[in-house]
């Protein structure tokens, strides 16, 4: 992602937290396809769903699987 979000607008700091937060859980996700990475930007029991399929997980087991 060449582009942030912290550069297209002055955020206030709870703003920037929550858009750094944001991109460092986009990175590994979409750029590096890594998934251990992906859950570790995400709290203690993470999960998914994606409601128009009905697919996702919880918890890490189910999420790194997914």
């Amino acid at each position: 992602m060449n582009a942030t979000l912290l550069s297209k607008k002055n955020w206030n700091a709870r703003q920037q937290r929550l858009i750094k937060l944001w991109e460092a859980h986009l990175k590994p996700e979409f750029e590096t396809k890594d998934a251990a990475a992906t859950l570790e930007t995400m709290g203690d029991i993470p999960y998914v769903n994606h409601v128009p399929t009905l697919t996702g997980g919880y918890g890490r087991k189910e999420l790194y699987r997914f």
